[in-house]
């Protein structure tokens, strides 16, 4: 899911703090993003919960607004098939 926003990463951080900590989820990581081997301020949280993530990039500030994208990722056993 992508959107922008004028909001500031730490007021979106923020949000997803109190939306998923209270839920169980654990902030795991917080890591700089580059694109195209420019700092442009980026910033990748992630979140887990079990086999669950949910992953919040947000692009860096450009202009008034910024572009988010949000990632939800889940584990899958292997499925052994058998003739």
């Amino acid at each position: 899911m992508y959107y922008n926003s004028t909001a500031q990463f730490d007021d979106v951080r923020e949000f997803y703090d109190s939306a998923l900590l209270v839920k169980g989820w654990k902030e795991v990581s917080l890591q700089p993003t580059s694109r195209w081997l420019q700092n442009t301020g980026g910033k990748e949280l992630t979140f887990t919960k079990g086999d669950l993530k949910i992953v919040v990039n947000y692009s860096g500030q450009r202009d008034q607004s910024s572009a988010y994208a949000v990632t939800f990722l889940w584990s899958v056993s292997p499925v052994s098939v058998s003739h």
